[in-house]
């Protein structure tokens, strides 16, 4: 399992006196909140590589909703907090919100193996993403080979919703899907 991941990234400056949006990716940002700094993680056109920035000023958006506006020391305009932005987060697992039960980290289900309730091998999770009406597990099916796809397999989008997946056990590295034709086409 990483032992640290994305949970946020900086999103547009705001205001003239260097602020950035910050937007949790899960929402939750109480996480965010207790911290004196932030270690960003920038794209390869930004420079690459990670820096760690110290807070001056934090404030949420709005109330709730995962939008935070911080100000970070020695960041004190709209031009230096742009070059900022679309930078990830990045937060160690001991620092990153709590789960309740029945929820996961999303870098915690990329690769688990998926198989059906009669221990059949379907594929393994490449990723979560967001689909509209809700989260969609990424699935790419064992032994597909599909030479149009640019990573060369064959993939389904399956809601990530308990009608679809029964057990999901991190631990021993499986998820159950509990209706496999979703799969077929």
């Amino acid at each position: 399992m990483l032992q640290e991941f994305v949970t946020a990234y900086v999103a547009q400056p705001f205001g003239v006196e260097g602020f950035v949006k910050v937007r949790s990716i899960s929402g939750e940002t109480k996480h965010l909140c207790a911290r004196t700094d932030l270690r960003l993680r920038f794209k390869p056109e930004q420079g690459g590589g990670t820096k760690t920035f110290t807070i001056e000023q934090m404030r949420q958006k709005g109330g709730t909703g995962g939008i935070l506006l911080v100000k970070f020391a020695g960041i004190d305009t709209p031009e230096a907090a742009k070059k900022l932005q679309g930078a990830e987060i990045i937060t160690a697992r001991e620092e990153s919100a709590p789960l309740s039960d029945d929820e996961f980290y999303i870098e915690d289900l990329k690769g688990l193996a998926v198989r059906g309730l009669d221990g059949a091998d379907y594929g393994t999770i490449e990723n979560i993403v967001e689909g509209g009406g809700g989260q969609l597990v990424e699935l790419r099916l064992t032994g597909g080979v599909d030479d149009t796809s640019p990573a060369g397999g064959v993939y389904r989008f399956v809601p990530f919703r308990h009608e679809f997946f029964g057990e999901i056990s991190v631990e021993r590295g499986f998820a159950v899907l509990i209706k496999p034709e979703i799969i077929d086409l």
